[in-house]
């Protein structure tokens, strides 16, 4: 049948999310690709275009691997602080893995295209917006339920937490053990309660 896919495509996309996450874009080439992918220069093309085409589908792939199903507790009615912590320490071990000891793909992104390339910045902007939803989500719920008091500001520790989320894969980077990470993390939390109150 013509036209029909002779490869698995998510695992050739996982593949490119690799490639892309450890080099950055630039330094990763066509060939590169093609090599890491498994299947050829023609079939790269037909399935994902463009070689940036192919590194935003990688790009919103990674989120939606590593990034959105641990979103979806955050975002749900019943969300409490202890998905907050899973949330962020489950973030924590992807950067710190074999795979993922590079830091996070979509802030290294930001890094490198942001400022150059708004598709990108478009992008990383709508999936940060969910983040700083999620988290937002998240303690509202916690007040309502009586973990945090009522005087606290959801928007503004979500930006808190936001931040120290992006922030935990340059720690990384710089070498930051993994119990310095997780103090950060469990501090942060416990923090909450004394937090930003609302105006």
């Amino acid at each position: 049948m013509a036209g029909k896919k002779t490869f698995d495509v998510e695992s050739a996309l996982d593949q490119a999310v690799i490639l892309f996450w450890r080099q950055g874009y630039e330094a990763t080439s066509l060939p590169d690709l093609v090599d890491a992918m498994g299947i050829g220069r023609q079939s790269v093309y037909d399935t994902f275009g463009t070689k940036h085409e192919l590194f935003l589908v990688a790009l919103k792939r990674y989120c939606e691997v590593h990034a959105g199903a641990l979103l979806e507790p955050m975002e749900s009615d019943g969300a409490t602080l202890d998905d907050i912590r899973v949330y962020m320490n489950a973030n924590l071990s992807s950067y710190l893995s074999k795979v993922g000891g590079r830091g996070c793909f979509m802030v290294n992104s930001v890094m490198e295209m942001a400022d150059r390339d708004p598709a990108t910045r478009r992008f990383v902007s709508r999936f940060q917006n969910r983040m700083e939803f999620a988290f937002r989500n998240a303690i509202a719920c916690a007040i309502k339920q009586g973990s945090l008091p009522k005087t606290v500001s959801p928007e503004r520790l979500a930006r808190r937490l936001l931040a120290v989320t992006l922030g935990l894969p340059a720690l990384v980077k710089s070498g930051a053990s993994r119990n310095t990470m997780r103090d950060l993390i469990e501090d942060t939390i416990a923090s909450l309660p004394y937090g930003i109150k609302s105006a």
